[in-house]
């Protein structure tokens, strides 16, 4: 179950220059919500940038989490009501691009605009224009380029604070509403680890901005490691985890898409109700990003998903040897199929969470079946014939999906064939009710009830009863 968001951290940039310009710090973070230690600090960012790159106009803007872009100075351009496009979570080129000619438009010989990148999402926007025409080449460009990266991480800090520094505190309510949600959402549609995992990714970016986000579990590389990382805590911050012993970075920051270098560290523990503990790990390129606040936040979102991770576990380990053998012997030693199907069925439910079970059985007919319920005594021909027509029956019947599984306002199926000597004369077909538990990660102990009683159903069809 070891499952992971992959995270590229793209390059927007050209290639660098030796000698980077001299980027100021606002050090203290008290600062970032002084309008005059703002003013001074874009004041002598713009002279010292001058050097390299000269200048009539540095303007930068801040994207906070979430929110539109915030003007960090000069406080003048507010007047213009630039269009500033949003970062989601990357700005779009042909919107930079637009923002360059608007400028250009505006009366300005040159413009560059370029975005303030951390990992995978944008932070803030950078632009700067001179009077004079053709100013700016690949130079100047790549020069602005590692004034965007030198910004970077306190741009980051800058606006997952913001909030609080301007006293836009009224919105969290309905973010941290909208973030419930979202994990009720993603419990209840997520059909497997994986997906899960995407989906809570996606609900924890405006409050929890992370280039990764992944679940370790007992057999995942690196199980060890996490586990005397965590010690006897619920939960791990590692302001910088390139620079702490305790950090097993090797195992736990790469990704399908290639390696990260996570920087911001914040991970919870899961206590599922049985079986060994998860870790949930949300990570950034950026340094120090989080805090005591976020880790409350991810102890409360594994305590949320605990339970379903628990169901993953239990249908990946599948049934027990016990279950699958009193499976057979009931269906072996019983001459009553109906009797022995309704008590197959009970055990099958210890393992599988539906409410209903039927077997679509063929006849004579390629394209029509008859349903079969556990304890159903009447004959074969004397039941209903009737089309196919969902399409993941069909496709299952075809041989062309190994299962079929769909959820629809909670309620879910799952189809697995019922296979005798490689023709499949069938389908097991398993349905759960609002809120439903059941997923497409049964599909693999539901495929091995239904070779279980395929044979026998074989045998039935064949004696026309």
């Amino acid at each position: 179950m070891d499952s992971a968001l992959d995270a590229t951290v793209p390059d927007g940039h050209l290639p660098r220059p030796a000698a980077a310009p001299l980027v100021p710090i606002l050090a203290r973070e008290e600062s970032w919500a002084d309008p005059a230690t703002i003013a001074s600090w874009h004041d002598a960012l713009s002279g010292t940038l001058a050097v390299e790159v000269p200048h009539d106009l540095l303007a930068l803007w801040l994207y906070p989490v979430p929110g539109e872009a915030v003007l960090v100075g000069p406080t003048s351009l507010a007047e213009d009501r630039l269009d500033v496009p949003p970062a989601a979570p990357l700005v779009e080129e042909g919107r930079l691009l637009g923002l360059e000619e608007f400028v250009r438009a505006a009366g300005y010989g040159s413009a560059v605009v370029l975005p303030i990148r951390l990992g995978r999402r944008d932070v803030g926007l950078v632009l700067i224009a001179a009077l004079r025409a053709d100013r700016y080449g690949e130079t100047e460009r790549a020069q602005l380029g590692l004034v965007a990266d030198g910004l970077a991480h306190s741009f980051a800090r800058w606006g997952r604070r913001w909030g609080t520094l301007s006293g836009e505190t009224e919105q969290r309510p309905g973010r941290m509403a909208a973030l419930l949600d979202g994990v009720a959402m993603a419990i209840a549609e997520a059909a497997s680890p994986e997906q899960l995992v995407e989906a809570l990714s996606r609900t924890l970016q405006p409050i929890l901005p992370h280039d990764h986000l992944q679940l370790f579990s007992q057999e995942s590389k690196g199980w060890g490691a996490f586990e005397e990382l965590f010690g006897g805590s619920d939960w791990v911050l590692l302001p910088d985890a390139s620079n702490d012993r305790r950090w097993p970075g090797e195992q736990s920051s790469r990704s399908r898409s290639g390696e990260l270098e996570l920087r911001a560290v914040v991970a919870a523990r899961v206590a599922p109700p049985e079986g060994p503990p998860l870790y949930v790990l949300a990570g950034s390129v950026g340094r120090d990003l989080y805090d005591a606040d976020d880790a409350a936040l991810l102890v409360r979102l594994t305590g949320l998903i605990a339970p379903q991770m628990a169901v993953f576990a239990a249908a990946t380990s599948g049934p027990s040897p016990t279950e699958l053998l009193e499976v057979s012997e009931l269906l072996a030693t019983m001459r009553d199929l109906p009797e022995a199907m309704r008590r197959a069925a009970y055990v099958a439910s210890l393992f599988l969470p539906f409410d209903e079970m039927r077997v679509a059985l063929r006849l004579s007919q390629e394209d029509r079946v008859v349903l079969v319920a556990p304890g159903e005594r009447r004959a074969l021909a004397q039941l209903p014939s009737i089309p196919v027509a969902d399409p993941g029956l069909a496709r299952v019947l075809l041989g062309q999906s190994r299962y079929a599984y769909a959820m629809l306002q909670g309620d879910a199926s799952l189809v697995v064939p019922l296979r005798v000597a490689g023709r499949i004369l069938g389908a097991a077909i398993f349905t759960a009710r609002h809120p439903s538990l059941l997923r497409e990660v049964h599909a693999s102990p539901a495929q091995r009830l239904a070779d279980l009683i395929a044979p026998h159903f074989e045998l039935l069809r064949r004696a026309g009863g």
